[in-house]
């Protein structure tokens, strides 16, 4: 009877102290180690609650992009297009990101809003094309070079333009506008 309650306090005493799931499962090989039976039980019992609180989580972040994909999807709805005799003009309702903000997140955002411009019929493939890229924002000290442009020429491939080769590519203008409104405005023009 004392070695039990020995054993439990012991028990107790350490799954209390070990915080990582690693050192709990070293503690149960220990255990296992030493032929203590009970003590392996209620450590595995412990680690099975650990691992259960975080499919718990893994399924709450899950929840959480799906929600965010939702959002990402009615935000590339926003998207506007106007197609005109050689030319096609996309707004996009949000500020074209600097490169170094380009993460696995903002490429899928902005190929949505791409996705959205691409379900349009009558689009036209230019085979020569010159692109405009407007950025609009609240903010005056920011700079220019620093956008990731080279994004929005990569979604334009196949769709408007047939190529993003220099032989396609004729030129790329950016162009900065304080604006009460973070947008981004696309032109490409047909070159003969």
């Amino acid at each position: 009877m004392l070695r039990c309650l020995r054993r439990s306090a012991l028990s107790s005493f350490c799954l209390e102290n070990i915080k990582s799931l690693n050192d709990r499962l070293a503690f149960f090989k220990f255990c296992e180690d030493n032929h203590d039976f009970l003590l392996m039980r209620e450590t595995a019992k412990d680690i099975l609650n650990i691992c259960g609180n975080i499919e718990e989580e893994v399924l709450n972040k899950i929840s959480l992009y799906e929600r965010l994909d939702k959002v990402e999807a009615d935000k590339a709805a926003c998207s506007h297009i106007c197609v005109g005799e050689g030319f096609v003009e996309i707004e996009i309702p949000d500020i074209l990101p600097l490169k170094a903000q380009v993460n696995a997140a903002r490429k899928r955002l902005w190929a949505g809003y791409f996705q959205s411009v691409s379900k349009e019929t009558g689009l036209p493939l230019f085979d020569h094309a010159k692109i405009t890229i407007e950025i609009h924002s609240c903010k005056n000290n920011w700079d220019l070079d620093n956008r990731a442009f080279g994004m929005v020429i990569n979604f334009l491939k196949g769709m408007i333009i047939k190529n993003d080769s220099c032989g396609h590519v004729i030129s790329v203008e950016l162009v900065a506008r304080i604006s009460d409104e973070y947008k981004t405005k696309i032109v490409v023009s047909k070159i003969a």
